[in-house]
């Protein structure tokens, strides 16, 4: 894909494969938001998923809390480039 900038359901796929490979075992994955960033030649993708009740009470309520990442992938070689937590 040199010298041809990706677009974003490209981008998109890119990220959410990557994540699948570093987190094989991560539940109910859903893409968040997808941006082309202001500075740098990236598409950075929010992808979040299920993590497991951290107590008993939070699993008999059925609470269900869910971690954020954000993915950024060179718009121009389609390449991941990092995987970073991101805070809301």
């Amino acid at each position: 894909m040199m010298g041809c900038m990706i677009n974003v359901k490209e981008a998109v796929k890119v990220a959410t494969a990557y994540f699948a490979e570093l987190f094989p075992n991560a539940k109910e994955v859903r893409l968040e938001e997808v941006e082309m960033a202001e500075e740098g030649p990236w598409w950075d993708v929010t992808v979040s998923f299920e993590i497991p009740a951290a107590t008993a009470m939070e699993a008999i309520l059925a609470q269900r809390n869910r971690e954020y990442k954000i993915i950024k992938v060179n718009r121009d070689s389609g390449e991941p480039h990092s995987i970073k937590i991101r805070k809301l």
